[in-house]
């Protein structure tokens, strides 16, 4: 999302004007008049107010215990028992599959984390689909025990990751050098049915 400076600075009083109201009610006010605000965590690209750049997301790689490249994730609650987030067939497309790069690892495009579970959707299949799978056969979808093993993130942002998986390559054979772990667990190696 771009937002202009215009906007930034309307987007940043609104902030701060939501941060300054009270939460108490007073007698005989009105619960419209008091509407709470919710303040959405959000990351303006560019230069911000004081001519600081704003923090861009880092592109995150990740390893899985198959070869589920082609299969559209989901995410899982904590105990992987509920699905707690699902895309809409309108959010795939070939340019949010994750990208091969060395030694198994996928250059993330869609949100992958520790609780991501795969499908049997592929992407091509899952994106034809007119509405979105009820849960439950999202759920009767999800391939058992294929898992994420490894998430690492880059020192460079995901735009930059997609226009330069050479650097990708080097920085996962090289073993990581300045990139934060997140996750890295002992998995049995499936194969997809």
């Amino acid at each position: 999302m771009k937002l202009t400076i215009t906007a930034a600075i309307i987007l940043l009083s609104c902030v701060m004007t939501a941060g300054c109201a009270s939460s108490k009610k007073a007698a005989g006010e009105s619960s419209q008049d008091n509407a709470s605000l919710e303040v959405i965590d959000m990351v303006i690209p560019g230069k911000m107010l004081g001519g600081e750049t704003a923090a861009l997301p880092r592109a995150t790689v990740y390893k899985t215990n198959g070869n589920f490249n082609d299969n559209v994730p989901v995410t899982l609650s904590a105990d992987r028992k509920e699905i707690i987030s699902f895309p809409a067939p309108g959010d795939i497309s070939p340019e949010s599959a994750p990208l091969p790069l060395a030694e198994g690892y996928l250059l993330d495009r869609r949100g992958i984390s520790a609780n991501s579970a795969f499908t049997r959707y592929t992407y091509e299949s899952y994106a034809a689909l007119k509405e979105v799978p009820s849960l439950k056969l999202l759920k009767e979808s999800i391939i058992q025990g294929a898992e994420v093993v490894d998430i690492v993130i880059l020192p460079m942002t995901l735009t930059e990751a997609e226009n330069d998986t050479t650097r990708c390559n080097t920085i996962i054979r090289n073993g990581f050098p300045e990139c934060d772990t997140v996750l890295h667990r002992l998995a049995i190696q499936l194969t997809p049915q």
